[in-house]
């Protein structure tokens, strides 16, 4: 490249324009520029203009693109016919990307975007196993068990269009953006650069964005019990039915200036677990313990009751109110329905402001509903909320 030379790289999807002039030395930078398909044009006097017509830049790529100007008149162009490929000689970062087609063509059991770093090398989560996590477990940050290069969910940090979404105290992340949502995302496992140094792993996420032409998608997703199998320990069968439907709808606001990109799913799960309480005997219920074959001894005196069996004023008046809510044996074994509803939408703005200044607006809401079952049914539903948001 000569010195002083206009470069500008136009984004295709949307038309935005970024232009700069090479230095002395012939390099140039243009710095902050969003994902996605470029057209690259570079032209100096006394030199033929140079256009490639496609690149493909990025999540989190310092990519660098060497442009030679052949010696000719401003009305001549060179066209490069093959993309040129991207190189990176500024850092030694170890790192993955996962494209756009991977995402939207790996089938997701529950549709959680973190469960795309099974495609990179060295990355891998830990499934919950059958049935959600009851008390709380399915609404925490900490449900994202991800593990990169053998260390453990907590050291993981997470990043969504560069903002920090990292849940330090529980590890993963509560921001859980919907995955027709996702242009792609790149797991780095080593040597990253210093602006990612909370971590030694990181997890970065970029939205879709919108673009000249109107684009979006609807979807449902139903998953049931008809063909599962029965829980060996369970009563009955347990019952499923989780339905996901949302969509998502991008364009101009101005074209070629302001875009909008948008996002909502609903997620309704009714789940059956199974509870198989160990409880008191109707005999030991009633303080007679002659069936077993631990001695029972009085607390005040330590010597054995009479028969093995603890007499009703030596009951204390607290276990004698707790006694009701605990299962008879023949309820002890039981199935309860759980159910977990999630709402989650995001709202991101994209503006040109000029060639060489972006500003990108982005609103996430993450909405957690849960109603869980109690081992003592006569304490009834557990219900919890939480309600998690990221600009």
């Amino acid at each position: 490249m000569i010195a002083n030379a206009t470069v500008v790289a136009t984004q295709i999807d949307t038309g935005q324009k970024h232009t700069t002039k090479s230095r002395g030395d012939g390099h140039y930078i243009i710095p902050n520029l969003p994902i996605g398909n470029y057209h690259i044009s570079a032209v100096s006097t006394g030199f033929k203009v140079l256009v490639i017509p496609s690149i493909t830049l990025q999540v989190n790529q310092l990519a660098e693109v060497n442009l030679t100007l052949a010696v000719g008149a401003n009305t001549e162009e060179v066209r490069v016919t093959e993309e040129a490929p991207l190189v990176s000689t500024e850092d030694s970062s170890v790192g993955q990307v996962v494209q756009e087609a991977s995402i939207e063509s790996t089938p997701l059991n529950g549709r959680d975007f973190w469960q795309l770093v099974a495609l990179v090398p060295g990355a891998s989560y830990t499934p919950g196993g059958q049935g959600e996590p009851t008390g709380g477990g399915s609404l925490r940050a900490s449900r994202v068990n991800v593990q990169i290069n053998g260390t453990g969910f907590i050291w993981n940090g997470w990043l969504m269009d560069g903002a920090d979404i990292t849940e330090y105290e529980q590890g993963g992340t509560n921001i859980q953006p919907n995955v027709d949502a996702l242009s792609e995302f790149k797991v780095f496992s080593a040597n990253m650069p210093a602006e990612y140094g909370h971590s030694p792993d990181v997890v970065s996420v970029t939205m879709k964005s919108g673009t000249n032409q109107i684009h979006g998608s609807l979807y449902e997703f139903l998953r049931n019990d008809a063909i599962d199998a029965y829980n060996y320990f369970a009563t009955s069968k347990n019952v499923l039915k989780r339905n996901q439907f949302g969509g998502t709808l991008g364009g101009p606001i101005k074209k070629n200036k302001l875009f909008y990109f948008l996002d909502i799913e609903d997620s309704h799960q009714l789940q059956g677990i199974t509870f198989s309480d160990i409880v008191p005997t109707l005999a030991e219920r009633g303080g007679d313990f002659r069936a077993t074959t631990e001695t029972i001894t009085n607390p005040f005196t330590g010597l054995p009751f009479d028969g093995n069996t603890i007499p009703d004023d030596k009951i204390s008046d607290q276990a004698k109110f707790f006694l009701p809510f605990m299962p008879t044996p023949d309820k002890a074994n039981f199935n309860a329905n759980q159910t977990l509803d999630i709402t989650k939408s995001d709202l991101k703005i994209d503006a040109a402001l000029t060639s060489s200044d972006h500003l990108l607006a982005r609103y996430s809401i993450v909405d957690n509903r849960e109603s869980d079952p109690n081992p003592f049914p006569a304490l009834k539903q557990q219900s919890l909320t939480s309600v998690v948001s990221n600009k």
